[in-house]
């Protein structure tokens, strides 16, 4: 499913040292949530929080979740208004 990343806080980085976010969305219904990505996710190497604003969201992304509801899957479909 495709969402609209409002938001990215860093957390703190997982024992093994790789980084970690929180993530705040809405679905294609306007529904907001929020959800921490799984530890040690190589994805978050490619998340720079520059390119989210609440005010003005840049970025839609393809999230899947885990049985805990951790983010364990971030592929970017849409960013800055370009087709990725």
């Amino acid at each position: 499913m495709t969402y609209t990343i409002h938001k990215l806080e860093r957390k703190n980085n997982s024992v093994n040292g790789n980084p970690k976010y929180e993530v705040y969305y809405s679905d294609e219904n306007g529904n907001f949530d929020h959800a921490t990505t799984k530890s040690d996710a190589s994805f978050c190497y490619g998340i720079t929080n520059g390119m989210y604003t609440e005010s003005n969201p840049q970025v839609t992304a393809s999230l899947s979740f885990n049985k805990t509801g951790k983010i364990d899957g971030f592929k970017l479909v849409k960013q800055l208004w370009k087709e990725v």
